[in-house]
């Protein structure tokens, strides 16, 4: 199977893990990436802008205590783990509650790792986003 633009889904792809560090808003990231997953050797520019602006309009956030996101497509977990850690330092939401899914199998299994190392507490599944009974 050719390698794709995003990603390669084939679970018996050779390794190559690395650790890549990423940094926002004064609070510094590391996450375990390895051959076959989106952008494994920096977090992409378009993940960065996304977690600039979120970030900025923090103060428009609902005031509310509990936050339920859903991180579809998560990668490596860069978006749920940023966030929670964040949101959570800065007392934005003290109860989050996150799921997270992917297609690609190593990609979940990177981000259950990624979570771990971080304490971040997050729900993985790994899914194209449509319920098996879709159509039916």
């Amino acid at each position: 199977m050719s390698q794709s633009h995003y990603f390669n889904p084939d679970p018996s792809l050779d390794h190559q893990h690395q650790i890549i560090g990423y940094s926002l808003s004064g609070h510094n990231f590391s996450f375990k990436t390895d051959k076959g997953v989106f952008s494994k050797d920096k977090v992409d520019h378009g993940t960065n802008v996304m977690l600039k602006a979120i970030l900025k309009d923090q103060n428009n956030f609902p005031d509310q205590a509990e936050i339920t996101a859903l991180d579809f497509g998560c990668g490596y977990g860069v978006v749920s783990i940023v966030l929670q850690e964040i949101l959570a330092k800065e007392n934005i939401f003290n109860q989050q509650n996150w799921f997270s899914l992917d297609i690609n199998q190593r990609a979940i299994a990177l981000a259950k790792q990624n979570a771990i190392r971080s304490g971040a507490k997050i729900s993985f599944l790994e899914s194209d986003g449509i319920p098996l009974d879709f159509g039916k």
